[in-house]
């Protein structure tokens, strides 16, 4: 990347090199807006998501399950995902639900074997089951404020190196 600036204003410049890259990697997406599902590439092979919807919950979830073997990582802002979902998607190596909306998390979360990346920053989640302990992959829980106590197995983590708890009255 090269820095550029004009006007007091700082650019950055991608090579071209770089940028058939990212554009040869990411050519399997989709794309979710307001809660409708728009096909880009209708690849099987999507490994990363992001979804940014606080409604249709119907349509995530229909979507989420057609790629439920594939997919590696998940970004859901503003929503939340069903213990059902959550069984289905045991692939999953990173999970972001910053700003979820529910208040606990389902106990499948236990299930997800592969994950090492763990996201509730800014969620209304506030008790974290005791089934996150058997997360032995677990390398990086980012909470928030609102969860007031862990685990009592968080010894067990045994590859946790990152806990980030962030509180923002401080």
């Amino acid at each position: 990347f090269e820095e550029r600036i004009y006007q007091s204003i700082t650019y950055y410049v991608m090579h071209d090199l770089v940028h058939d890259l990212a554009g040869s990697m990411s050519k399997s997406t989709k794309v979710i807006n307001n809660g409708d599902t728009h096909i880009v590439d209708s690849g099987n092979q999507i490994r990363y998501l992001a979804i940014d919807s606080s409604g249709g919950r119907e349509d995530r979830e229909k979507l989420l399950e057609s790629l439920s073997t594939s997919i590696h990582t998940l970004f859901i802002v503003n929503g939340d995902l069903s213990g059902d979902m959550l069984m289905k998607l045991k692939n999953l190596y990173v999970l972001s639900l910053s700003r979820a909306t529910t208040q606990e998390l389902p106990v499948s979360i236990g299930k997800l074997i592969h994950l090492r990346y763990f996201n509730i920053e800014f969620s209304a989640i506030s008790i974290l089951p005791n089934c996150i302990c058997k997360l032995y992959k677990l390398q990086t829980l980012t909470l928030t404020k609102a969860v007031k106590d862990l685990p009592k197995g968080m010894c067990n983590l045994i590859s946790l190196r990152h806990l980030y708890y962030y509180n923002d009255d401080e």
